[in-house]
């Protein structure tokens, strides 16, 4: 089917193959960074606060939070070697990371946040050598 019949049947602006001009994109990048800040910033402001770090600490870990979803954004978007898919995304934080912080957190403070989440990179770069024999299940 046509792609221009197939999106007024979708109610879609732009198909997948289009490209607006610049002041839309613009427009529409600067929409899709407000939308996936809100993310970025929310979970170092939740587990910065539930730990009691003072001002500057919870500066700290916002803006790292903030420049580890750039740099992860840049990676995915450009790809670098085998590493990134070569989509246009914007890479966060997740809410899922919140409790298991703050457990870790609340006994060994932010050098044991920053150990634990350290450990948990290699262990998921480990496991993902083994994502390929076990698709096959």
């Amino acid at each position: 089917m046509n792609s221009s019949i197939e999106r007024n049947q979708n109610n879609l602006r732009y198909g997948v193959d289009d490209n607006p001009n610049l002041a839309t994109k613009i427009l529409l990048g600067f929409q899709h960074i407000f939308a996936a800040f809100g993310g970025i910033i929310v979970v170092p402001l939740i587990i910065s606060s539930s730990l009691g770090f003072d001002i500057s600490t919870s500066t700290s870990v916002i803006s790292a939070s903030i420049l580890a979803a750039g740099i992860a954004t840049i990676i995915q978007a450009k790809g670098m070697g085998r590493a990134g898919a070569k989509v246009a995304c914007i890479m966060g934080t997740d809410f899922t990371f919140v409790s298991p912080a703050i457990s870790v957190g609340s006994v060994l403070g932010l050098p044991g946040i920053i150990g634990a989440t350290i450990l948990g990179a290699f262990f998921e770069i480990i496991l993902s050598y083994f994502i390929k024999p076990l698709m096959k299940l």
